[in-house]
């Protein structure tokens, strides 16, 4: 039990910090490229 606890633990570990990345992702693009951002929206 421990020990699936534990890695349970460690895998939750390494997603959050992925959906971080993620968002902070978004985030950069959208300030470094607003201007194609606005016409991916418009094409989709």
């Amino acid at each position: 039990m421990i020990n699936q606890s534990n890695s349970f633990s460690k895998k939750k570990n390494l997603i959050v910090p992925l959906d971080l990345l993620l968002m902070e992702l978004h985030v950069v693009v959208q300030l470094e490229f607003p201007k194609e951002i606005k016409q991916l929206n418009a094409t989709l």
